[in-house]
């Protein structure tokens, strides 16, 4: 509660009530005209900051209710609102009294919003009488929303970036006093506490669920590793009799076809306890320094057997792409469950494209991605064009046995093993889906330290994935060529 309570803020000392007077009027109410209201609003560090609270578009909380129907009761004023304001529009995070659709929208556009003015000129704005002054008469606020007198408090962080406002609105023309307005600012601190509090809360919350999360796979790692162990055992007596049946000589045709279906699934068994494991960090890395267009290159061939005929395979490589120090078996392992996640998303043939780029990530940039840290990235993108994955079970894709609705088969250890084996490597993996892009996945890995270009003294293409389309069905794409950013 910050030790705010109706009766001791009745008991703060009364100043002597005063009206605005037309120079105080002249230098707040107008918000500054002439200054350049949209570079402040969409200053980057400043919606930075916002972002960083987590609070746009979050559901009512009932520390910001309590604050608003306080204020609103004290001032006897119909209206009292929290507002963050980003580069489109006000949000309402907490707000008593507003008209509708505005309230049930929770915001409105900047063009009905008095408190970006606050953001400017991170000041008070006080309005006795929003209809005869000549800066706000014709502000949709005032004609659409009922706005007949304002007072509003910035909202400001300790390093001086104002998120937005905590205003009071009354439908009347009104004088405001000293003491409404020192009671107001009171309670605009308030509404700044509760702003730190909701941000520790969010970040306890994702520890929370981090810990969680890592504790299931854990538990779940234990279990398949021990599985794993005993089933190879018996894999390597299956793969044994099944090679020894085939090197026998003059053995029947059809007990040769057997022998070599057995073998096959003997081996896709010895694949699946490698993922068991490699899932439970039981694999050591081996790392080395790596280029990854060599390893999408060498392994082309590979990628469009897994795929099949119906697939169009598309290469959309950078050139002179940074070495990365990775283990070369973990890496053509997660390459491999990402092509065949793409296969079996899309069973009635579509396209997968394969592409690597190089980014440097900075400080601002690494806060907002999770488990990211600045520096110089060489990025692998995976696109396929089958269906969308669903909103709600995009948070869940990486998580062990777990099938999406458009997933046509697999182990469900694919993806788990694919994020396992980026972050031993330092890096992170996103998703975006949409309906017309399809799918992609972006996995960031940091280029080795002093490292080189991959092509350097080499005057070859194949480093390149320069190379035409592996494409069955007959149509040819090749695949683009692009130049390193700087």
């Amino acid at each position: 509660m910050n030790g705010f309570t109706a009766a001791n803020i009745r008991s703060m000392s009364h100043p002597r009530p005063w009206k605005a007077g037309a120079d105080f009027t002249a230098s707040i109410h107008t918000g500054r005209p002439g200054m350049n209201v949209t570079s402040v609003i969409s200053n980057t560090r400043r919606l930075d900051a916002l972002l960083e609270t987590q609070l746009l578009d979050s559901p009512p909380e009932a520390g910001f209710d309590r604050v608003t129907r306080l204020a609103a009761r004290l001032l006897r004023v119909p209206m009292a609102v929290v507002s963050l304001v980003d580069d489109r529009r006000q949000f309402f995070k907490s707000a008593v009294g507003i008209p509708e659709p505005w309230a049930s929208r929770r915001g409105t556009p900047l063009s009905h919003s008095i408190c970006q003015h606050l953001v400017q000129n991170n000041a008070p704005l006080i309005i006795d009488d929003a209809r005869n002054n000549p800066e706000f008469r014709s502000h949709l606020a005032v004609l659409e929303m009922g706005v007949a007198a304002y007072v509003g408090i910035p909202l400001t962080t300790s390093g001086g970036f104002v998120l937005g406002g905590f205003s009071v609105i009354d439908r009347q023309p009104r004088s405001w006093t000293r003491v409404e307005v020192g009671l107001l600012t009171e309670l605009a601190q308030w509404v700044m506490t509760e702003i730190r509090l909701s941000k520790k809360n969010a970040v306890c919350r994702s520890l929370e669920e981090q810990l969680q999360q890592a504790e299931k796979k854990n538990a779940v790692g234990q279990l398949a590793s021990g599985v794993a162990h005993d089933f190879n055992n018996i894999l390597t007596v299956i793969h044994g009799h099944a090679s020894l049946l085939l090197s026998l000589q003059g053995s029947h045709p059809d007990l040769d076809g057997f022998a070599r279906q057995i073998l096959h699934a003997a081996e896709r068994g010895a694949g699946l306890t490698q993922q068991l494991m490699m899932f439970n960090h039981q694999r050591v890395i081996r790392p080395i320094d790596l280029d990854l267009n060599e390893i999408v290159t060498r392994k082309a061939i590979m990628f469009q057997r897994v795929l099949g005929e119906d697939i169009n395979l598309i290469y959309d490589c950078v050139e002179s792409l940074p070495l990365i120090r990775a283990d070369n078996r973990m890496i053509e392992h997660m390459l491999l469950s990402l092509v065949s996640h793409g296969r079996d998303v899309m069973p009635y043939g579509g396209r997968l494209r394969i592409g690597t780029d190089v980014e440097t990530i900075n400080d601002r940039q690494a806060k907002r991605i999770s488990g990211a840290a600045p520096g110089t990235y060489v990025i692998l993108r995976i696109t396929d064009s089958g269906p969308e994955i669903p909103k709600e079970e995009l948070p869940h894709i990486f998580e062990p046995f777990f099938t999406p609705g458009n997933f046509g088969g697999g182990s469900g250890l694919g993806l788990a093993t694919v994020q396992t084996i980026v972050r031993r490597h330092r890096g992170w993996v996103t998703v975006k889906s949409d309906t017309y892009d399809g799918t992609t996945f972006s996995i960031f890995l940091p280029v080795a330290p002093e490292t080189r270009s991959a092509d350097a003294g080499q005057g070859t293409a194949d480093a390149d994935c320069d190379q035409e389309t592996f494409s069955p069905g007959g149509e040819e794409i090749v695949g683009a060529r692009h130049q390193r950013r700087a």
